[in-house]
């Protein structure tokens, strides 16, 4: 099974994922990333940061970034569809 990785970019540069995790295909990681984004976004502003400053990035094996997820775009769209 392929692996892919969350790097989160922030205003400070990217902090790597090292480890990584096992998915079946990149849509299934990026449906992955979206859930972990409210919670991300909440550890952002508690810590005194600005989440519409950071994206995570899915990247696969081979350093290519599938999928660049801006943090605040993708809670503003799940905002919409839930009223």
């Amino acid at each position: 099974m392929p692996r892919y990785f969350f790097h989160l970019t922030t205003p400070n540069g990217t902090d790597l994922d090292d480890t990584g995790i096992e998915w079946p295909d990149p849509n299934f990681a990026y449906l992955e990333a979206c859930k972990a984004i409210p919670d991300t976004v909440l550890e952002i502003i508690t810590d005194g940061g600005d989440p519409a400053n950071f994206a995570f990035e899915i990247v696969d094996e081979t350093g290519n970034v599938l999928w660049h997820i801006p943090l605040l775009e993708r809670v503003a769209q799940q905002r919409l569809r839930h009223g």
